[in-house]
């Protein structure tokens, strides 16, 4: 999964470039999407967000909420978005640059194979329905 985004990032990211993004723990293909990039050829690093920080985006005040209405900011902020995420930096492997080869690509994947797992443990199927596979 995330084949293409990944292949995207490689095209666009420069050489000792770094790659920003949000990963949600309950989002299919977060996990997959962060070996894609280690594949790729990128070493991905988690970014502290402060629990602070992360209640100030779910509740909209950086967003200067001052200047929206409640109805403006709902159609902003859906689910929460800091909740359940984490910011991952993604630089190249092999650049030179050696806070880029401290990779933290497998245990970022174990943490967000494992939120899903549980989130997914937790699904109450309706009577008589059966799974197929």
């Amino acid at each position: 999964m995330g084949t293409l985004l990944a292949q995207c990032l490689n095209c666009v990211v420069a050489p000792n470039g770094v790659a920003l993004g949000a990963l949600s723990e309950i989002r299919v293909g977060s996990a997959e999407f962060v070996r894609t990039m280690s594949k790729t050829g990128f070493v991905a690093q988690e970014v502290t967000v402060s629990a602070e920080m992360k209640a100030r985006i779910d509740d909209g005040s950086v967003l200067q909420q001052n200047r929206l209405d409640q109805q403006q900011l709902l159609k902003l902020i859906h689910g929460l978005p800091a909740r359940g995420s984490i910011l991952v930096r993604w630089h190249r492997k092999n650049t030179g640059n050696l806070s880029a080869q401290t990779d933290e690509s497998d245990r970022i994947w174990e943490y967000l194979a494992g939120a899903m797992a549980e989130k997914e443990s937790g699904i109450q199927m309706a009577a008589g329905f059966e799974v197929w596979e």
